[in-house]
């Protein structure tokens, strides 16, 4: 089983950690059968007693320190206890990405390998910039040095996910200058505000699939930071949605070799003899279709299982809303 690689890009206090860390204790738990592990039971004991320290009320300590250099772990997405997909998930210090030197040059070619990139837009830096027409939030949010990271000659693109992390600032700030307005509408207006700074992953044909992922550590955060409960929001889907591109692919590549095995099946079995001669190969044919069939029908329960979680309206393909499918 090949390992995905999840690069998280954002600037300096950003939320990639408190992400992490609010995605992991969130999913040891589980979501519609779906459940997180680390590969190591020491990064198991080590996220648990970081996420704690958030669980400190009324500590202003409780956020937790950043990222020094580079850190990368390996976890487990598992669904009713077998085996989903294996990823890798690299956090690293926020400033590197606006600086130059090794470790710049290391986060680069981390990109450059990346199935996918998360980009951490925090909810206030993307009110302020969006509504506010602020153009130092516009600068803390980093766009220009993450799309210049991401400039490549790929032939295939990774999947994007633009978190909003601290999803409550946006929503609280929102609804300080608009009076009482409902769920819908503040998805609404997060969506537009997204699209209008990130124009690059959303222009029509610039062949990018993108996901627009709100995320919190809890919806009283914004209001009393030191002291509000912590209950995550959001944090099992962009996993999830990395895990369906990925199976997306992979359903696609098993469909190509599907289609040339039954190619061979018929020429062996075809022709004037009518397969007199090549019995055994087509017998070893038949049983390598069999397999790839199994395979693939994995891979589409699969794809079929984390559709049903993920939620509609966040989705774009070229530029244009996405509706998911059960199918490859």
């Amino acid at each position: 089983m090949a390992n995905i690689n999840i690069l998280v890009l954002g600037g300096h206090k950003s939320g990639k950690t408190c992400f992490m860390l609010g995605m992991y204790d969130d999913m040891r738990v589980g979501y519609g059968g779906f459940t997180f592990s680390a590969t190591d039971g020491h990064v198991e004991r080590k996220l648990v007693g970081r996420f704690g320290r958030l669980l400190a009320l009324k500590d202003p300590s409780r956020s937790p320190v950043g990222t020094e250099i580079l850190d990368d772990y390996e976890f487990s997405l598992n669904f009713a206890l077998r085996r989903f997909m294996l990823f890798n998930w690299y956090d690293y210090r926020g400033g590197i990405i606006s600086e130059t030197g090794e470790p710049y040059h290391e986060v680069r070619e981390l990109t450059e390998q990346a199935d996918m990139v998360m980009i951490c837009a925090p909810g206030a830096l993307l009110y302020r910039a969006s509504f506010k027409r602020d153009r130092e939030a516009a600068r803390s949010l980093l766009i220009a040095e993450i799309q210049q990271l991401m400039v490549s000659d790929r032939d295939v693109r990774p999947s994007v996910t633009i978190l909003v992390t601290k999803f409550d600032e946006f929503a609280g700030l929102y609804r300080n200058d608009h009076g009482d307005v409902d769920e819908d509408t503040i998805q609404t207006e997060l969506l537009a505000a997204v699209r209008r700074q990130y124009q690059t992953f959303f222009a029509a044909g610039g062949g990018w699939r993108v996901m627009v992922c709100p995320v919190s550590l809890g919806p009283k955060v914004f209001a009393d930071p030191d002291g509000a409960e912590i209950t995550p929001q959001n944090m099992h889907l962009p996993v999830m949605f990395a895990y369906h591109e990925h199976a997306r692919d992979l359903a696609r590549a098993w469909a190509e070799r599907i289609s040339a095995t039954k190619t061979k099946v018929a020429e062996l079995t075809g022709g004037f003899f009518g397969g007199r001669f090549t019995k055994g190969r087509t017998r070893e044919a038949l049983a390598d279709l069999a397999t790839l069939q199994g395979h693939q029908q994995t891979v589409q329960s699969r794809i079929s299982i984390i559709v049903e979680n993920l939620p509609e309206g966040l989705f774009f393909d070229d530029g244009a809303p996405r509706t998911l499918s059960g199918e490859g």
